[in-house]
């Protein structure tokens, strides 16, 4: 995979993938895997954006808090995302894949939209930008 190291295609890529999680119609029971996925790979988006911000190489991975951790080194702000971020990455593995037989629920899926939309009005401005 060919990745990208301009920041800003991460940015857009990530309000994406947010813009989509908050267009599905969450009351559809079906659709709350993929407001939780949309969500998660939106914060995934945004920490890795805001690392090569700060000229660092991104490491392949989808642990929010190993992204957010490095992060961490360059403003502290991040740390007060370290629960919720530990609630999404658990979530996430178990909307991934069949073998787990819960289900996500709509309050799931409502906390993770919710958590994904507070962290972007918190990393946006970090780059000098608005939502």
């Amino acid at each position: 995979m060919n990745e990208s190291n301009d920041y800003h295609l991460w940015i857009e890529f990530a309000k994406n993938d947010l813009l989509v999680a908050k267009e599905l119609d969450i009351e559809k029971h079906f659709v709350h895997r993929a407001v939780l996925v949309h969500s998660q790979q939106g914060i995934e988006k945004y920490l890795k954006a805001f690392l090569l911000f700060k000229h660092e190489i991104i490491i392949r991975t989808h642990d929010l808090l190993i992204l957010n951790k490095k992060c961490e080194k360059y403003d502290q702000a991040f740390l007060q995302f370290e629960l919720d971020l530990a609630w999404i990455s658990v979530h996430y593995l178990q909307s991934r894949y069949p073998d787990n037989l819960e289900d996500i629920s709509l309050d799931e899926a409502q906390k993770a939209l919710q958590i994904a939309i507070k962290f972007e009005k918190f990393v946006l401005p970090k780059f000098g930008l608005k939502k």
